[in-house]
């Protein structure tokens, strides 16, 4: 202990940083003296979670924690709770970094919210360190009001919204001029019921798109925006995800050949009913149309199993090794093998979410069907797995 303390203080700093994942860890050091309960708070309350009311009344109780804080998560709180947090807390986290609301209510108008909560969520976003939004069930009716959150927001760098919806064919009867200031975004993440988003492709909207790295798009998709979201993001784009993909989504609707730097490619598949519906044919479609110059590094693959293969007998999910079909990770073979595209090809990451009925061992089997062949159909690249109950 003592001969701790006489190291230079940003040595002490560098220590407790290791202990930033380990909330526990911070607390029982926190108790121990007045300089490690300095040390340790900026970690513990870095980030906070609002998801009750007692968790709400920590900050009126402890007013001087406001200072450490840089991320907030709002988590299905009543609506009153969330409104007095947004209009006397919020102004007051002068070094906030990112704010995650997810309203209880779904498709929440954002223009129903109280004006004083509209203005301290605007405010919140002119903040100079401010750079990472994450907004949940909110529902816009007008492209202006959209325009008007994000023009105050020059910082940002971060943006998902899931569970985000607007007001059918909204950009066809603006005809506005194109906004002039921009937040430049280097991360967009678009799930569940957003992308009727060429609003986030049309010139009035306040976020630039030309200097994203990474985009996740999910949802069931209109083709355009997709198209349009990729196009924007050009050059800059290092790491593009389909979330949610069907058979029947993306076809023709995904066009990689505007990014010549992507270095990872995903995809999340919902429902494969066995392990050769696996990868889909959007894959390779998508394949594709990977520009002539980029060399992907990453190929990720991550696939959702019906609920209700658990309550069938194993025999109706898992082939026999004689019963075995490849054949959609044969279609996708000669990329691997002979395209100068995915000769950079390093890793492959597989990732199964199975059902509660399963146990992990199944879910495993399960896996191990796909790991052996896209072992065998992309050689050389080390192959990763992971389930997820």
């Amino acid at each position: 202990m003592h001969k701790f303390t006489l190291l230079p203080q940003e040595l002490q700093s560098a220590v407790f940083k290791h202990l930033k994942r380990d909330r526990e860890a911070l607390k029982v050091c926190s108790v121990v003296c007045h300089a490690w309960r300095d040390l340790a708070s900026p970690h513990i309350f870095r980030t906070i979670r609002l998801d009750s009311e007692a968790s709400f009344n920590i900050l009126n109780i402890l007013p001087s924690i406001l200072t450490l804080v840089r991320e907030v998560k709002v988590y299905s709180l009543p609506a009153e709770c969330v409104a007095l947090f947004l209009t006397k807390i919020l102004p007051r986290l002068q070094w906030l970094q990112g704010l995650d609301i997810r309203f209880a209510v779904p498709n929440c108008l954002y223009d129903d919210l109280p004006l004083n909560t509209r203005r301290a969520i605007s405010e919140t976003l002119s903040i100079s360190s401010f750079t990472s939004l994450v907004l949940a069930g909110v529902k816009f009716t007008s492209i202006l009001v959209f325009q008007e959150l994000f023009s105050t927001s020059p910082s940002l760098k971060r943006l998902r919204i899931t569970d985000f919806s607007f007001q059918s064919n909204p950009v066809l009867s603006i005809s506005h001029s194109e906004a002039t200031s921009r937040a430049r975004l280097e991360e967009l993440t678009l799930l569940r019921g957003c992308l009727e988003g060429e609003w986030l492709c049309h010139p009035l909207c306040s976020l630039d798109l030309s200097s994203l790295r990474s985009l996740w798009v999910g949802g069931q998709p209109n083709q355009t925006p997709t198209l349009q979201l990729l196009k924007l993001a050009g050059p800059s784009l290092k790491e593009v995800h389909f979330d949610g993909v069907k058979i029947s989504d993306y076809r023709n609707a995904i066009d990689l050949s505007n990014n010549p730097n992507l270095s990872s490619i995903g995809f999340t598949h919902e429902y494969s009913f066995l392990p050769r519906n696996c990868p889909i044919p959007t894959v390779e479609l998508t394949f594709g149309t990977v520009h002539p110059n980029a060399r992907p590094t990453t190929f990720v693959l991550s696939w959702f199993v019906d609920p209700l293969l658990g309550q069938r007998g194993l025999s109706e999910i898992l082939p026999t090794p004689e019963e075995l079909d490849y054949g959609q990770w044969k279609r996708l073979a000669p990329f691997f093998a002979s395209d100068p595209r995915f000769s950079s090809l390093q890793k492959v990451e597989l990732t199964l979410y199975y059902a509660e009925a399963w146990s992990e061992e199944t879910a495993i089997s399960y896996l191990e069907i796909a790991i052996k062949e896209s072992q065998m159909t992309a050689r050389g690249a080390e192959v990763s797995y992971k389930t997820i109950f």
